[in-house]
Parts: structure tokens; sequence; C-alpha cells
């Protein structure tokens, strides 16, 4: 996953990467900084990385700093996709996870990858080869589909079930792009209070893993689903956590166990 523009290729006066990590370039030098960065990363690796993830969540301010834009990710993407491409042209590109299903930013950015690069946009397929998204579904049910929670926002249509990832492969159809598939790279739930959500119970929340994988599985174009988290870290709760305690003496919950039951396939 790259994300964070290195202070090195920032503007003079910006703040350092350090002091605001999850800002986007926002000019055409740093965004020039932005793909040589990406190419370097992409060179330095060579063949022995398969998948490259183009930022992270950038449809909500808390990732991309200066305000979601879906015409500033655009233009991101073809940077990424270019230099990734032009190191290892078979490695794959992938649509930084979005957080929740939200169509809108997916259709607006196609929208505007039309708009910026016609030669190409429809040629290279948009500048991605594989969709990334975060569906969380607060404290309810993967397999739960409930239309008060299928909303309209300044983008477009978004989609607060999990099952909402189908919506998202519905867009890419529109665009004559059905064959791309998907990477889950976030879901999970929080045994205590999150946002506006109480949180699940554990035994739940391992009912939860199980129906996640089973309803992923059965699409046929979901690839991945990466549960989070693993275990605790000064950036990741210990509710939302598989495994308690700290290293070396962690012991598994029983989502731990109700993963560790997933069928590898």
């Amino acid at each position: 996953q790259l994300v964070g523009l290195p202070t090195w290729a920032r503007s003079a006066g910006e703040p350092s990467a350090s002091a605001e990590p999850w800002r986007a370039p926002s000019t055409a030098s740093e965004l020039a900084g932005w793909g040589d960065f990406v190419g370097r990363v992409a060179r330095h690796f060579g063949t022995s990385v398969a998948y490259y993830e183009i930022w992270n969540e950038e449809n909500i301010s808390d990732f991309w700093q200066q305000g979601p834009n879906p015409t500033e990710y655009a233009r991101l993407l073809e940077a990424s996709f270019v230099a990734v491409k032009a190191a290892d042209a078979k490695a794959l590109v992938m649509y930084g996870g979005l957080s929740r299903n939200d169509a809108g930013f997916l259709e607006q950015t196609y929208w505007a990858l039309n708009q910026l690069f016609p030669a190409t946009a429809v040629v290279d397929h948009h500048f991605f080869d594989v969709l990334g998204v975060h569906p969380y579904s607060g404290n309810r049910p993967p397999d739960e589909a409930l239309s008060k929670w299928v909303y309209r926002d300044q983008w477009g249509t978004m989609d607060e079930n999990f099952l909402g990832i189908k919506l998202l492969h519905d867009v890419m159809a529109q665009h004559h792009e059905a064959w791309k598939h998907i990477y889950i790279g976030e879901y999970g739930f929080d045994t205590s209070k999150w946002e506006i959500f109480s949180g699940v119970a554990d035994s739940i929340r391992a009912k939860y893993l199980s129906q996640a994988f089973a309803a992923a599985a059965s699409t046929g174009y979901v690839d991945a689903l990466s549960w989070y988290c693993s275990y605790s870290t000064p950036w990741n709760d210990a509710s939302w956590a598989l495994l308690k305690g700290s290293y070396p003496h962690w012991t598994p919950t029983l989502t731990f166990e109700s993963l560790a039951s997933v069928p590898n396939s």
C-alpha cells in the first residue's frame, strides 16, 4: 500500500510527512514527485511485489487531508499506474481501499479519468486492475442488506451494507470492466462502541466473520478478505483484535478460532 507524499516531494512550505502523513499531492510538481516515488519503489522491488495499492480511504478527509476529491485521486491513480507498469508490466495496480461501498466516488473517478485522459483511460482500463474496499457495516451482520443504509452523498450512492460490494462491481461493469475483481482490505467489528454503533460481543463477531467470508466467496469476484485486525498496536485498538494480550502472550478470541476454520479457498 503506497500512501503519503514523501517530504522531499512536497512543495516548499508545506507540512512534512511526519506532521501531515495523509496529505496528498495537490500541484503538478508534487504529482510528478509522487510518480517518481512510486517508480522508485516498484523498481526497487522488481518482480517480488505482485500488487500495489494506491492510497488508503481516499474518499474521506481522515486520509485525504485536503478534502476528498475524485478528480485529484484520478490524477494520482493515473500517475501511479504509469509508474508501476513502467517498472513491472505484470504488477497489478489496486484502486485504494474505499471507506465503505462508496459507489458515487468510484463513478466520479471513472468520469474524471475519461475527461482527463481521453486517449488512454479506456485502453489502460482506467488505470487500475483490482478495486480495493473496506465495507464496514457498523455492528450489523454482513448478510444483512437494509435500504436505510443506502443513501445519496455528495458523490452519488453510498451503500453501508457489507453486500454493497455488489454495487461497486456494478459500477465497473457499467464501464465494461466486469472482469475486474475486488480486494476487501479491511473488514471487522469492534467489541466496544464505535462511532454510532454499540459493540459486538466476541461470540457474535465470530459468527459474523464466517458469514462475511462465505458471502465474499460466493460473489465469484472477491479475491481476498483481510480481517481487521490481528492484534493491538498503537494504531489498532485491542477491542478490534483477533488476539488478546500482547506478544508473546497472545490468547485467541472466539473470532480468531472462527477465522482458523474458514476454508482455505
